[in-house]
């Protein structure tokens, strides 16, 4: 159970930051008491990404491999 907990932090990690936009639009969509009105919008929605990325930081192996490195996503998450 422990393993498959660490797995899922591990995934949503990895997800959140190379798609921080997404992550936020999903906690808008399941937590709709969340999203700023619509004249606040821009501002927060950029302050939210910029929240996100300095809490998770440069977590994902993508960003740090070199240029013509080929990662996939499913290696990653296969690995132990």
């Amino acid at each position: 159970m422990l393993v498959g907990f660490g797995r899922a932090i591990a995934k949503s990690l990895l997800t959140c930051s190379l798609a921080p936009h997404w992550c936020i639009q999903t906690l808008w969509k399941c937590y709709p008491h969340l999203k700023p009105k619509p004249e606040e919008m821009e501002v927060q929605f950029a302050r939210q990404v910029y929240m996100l990325q300095s809490t998770i930081g440069d977590t994902s192996p993508l960003r740090r491999a070199s240029p013509g490195a080929s990662v996939s996503i499913r290696t990653m998450c296969s690995r132990s």
